[in-house]
């Protein structure tokens, strides 16, 4: 198997690889960022401790659920194809929310960090923060429904995952600078985030339309699920799935306690 792909011969496999360009051009632009934003809202709106705390914890907490709930719906390309499109439609919909409320819903704040409107202080946080949490919820059952799809393409052309992401990769190094200094120079504190925000939201769109360039194929082709249906009891018997779970598990909470940590390093400089 060559280390490029052939991308005549397998022709399923060349779109999904513009379809993950695609989705890291929108990683880099918004998922980067997020842990930015929301720390850029404690600092600016002035969040006491409590209020931090739920927006550290919400947003991943909504990722895990969002995960363990769309795994319920995973079922062949054509049905896995659907759902990705209601997702990213929806997703586009809570950025859309998260950057026009963001911006002009008065925050109950002044220049100064100080608490003018009580009531819209903590509107606009619990605003923020549910937004935030949805919009994670709904983009890492996203993810987890573009993995399963790359999988069944993998599995059906017989190529690698690394031909799928070898060039999608490099989107972070080529438009998360260029994220920065949009967020940074059109508009100060976390109002210049939020604009990025909908400037990056086209791009869900781009891929709804993108979904329907895919060949859908039934997956009982390829797997034969009336053999990977098991009883829950089983799994907890396996060792090695249980050691997986419980990796899975910390995963998302250390990436994003990684990236707040990091994000309060830089905002602090």
């Amino acid at each position: 198997m060559s280390f490029f792909l052939d991308r005549n011969k397998n022709k399923e496999t060349a779109k999904a690889q513009l379809f993950y360009f695609a989705t890291s051009i929108f990683d880099a632009m918004v998922l980067g960022f997020l842990t930015l934003f929301l720390n850029e809202c404690r600092v600016s709106l002035a969040w006491s401790s409590f209020m931090s705390s739920l927006s550290l914890f919400l947003p991943p907490f909504f990722a895990a659920l969002g995960v363990f709930i769309c795994s319920h719906f995973v079922s062949n390309h054509a049905q896995n194809l659907k759902t990705m499109r209601f997702l990213l439609l929806s997703l586009f919909g809570t950025l859309l929310l998260l950057g026009f409320f963001g911006i002009y819903f008065p925050s109950g704040v002044d220049r100064e960090g100080t608490v003018q409107n009580p009531s819209y202080y903590y509107s606009f946080f619990i605003l923020i923060t549910s937004l935030c949490s949805l919009f994670m919820g709904l983009y890492w059952s996203f993810a987890s429904l573009h993995t399963c799809s790359i999988a069944d393409i993998n599995y059906a052309e017989k190529t690698r995952y690394g031909h799928v992401c070898l060039y999608g990769s490099l989107a972070s190094i080529l438009f998360a600078p260029l994220a920065g200094l949009i967020a940074e120079g059109i508009f100060q504190s976390y109002r210049g985030f939020l604009f990025l925000f909908l400037i990056a939201s086209p791009i869900l769109l781009l891929l709804f339309f993108l979904t329907y360039r895919f060949k859908p194929f039934d997956s009982s082709l390829y797997h034969q699920d009336q053999d990977e249906k098991v009883s829950y009891r089983s799994l907890l018997k396996n060792k090695t799935y249980l050691l997986y779970l419980f990796l899975a598990s910390l995963w998302l909470p250390l990436m994003w306690a990684s990236d707040s940590l990091t994000s309060s390093l830089w905002t602090s400089l």
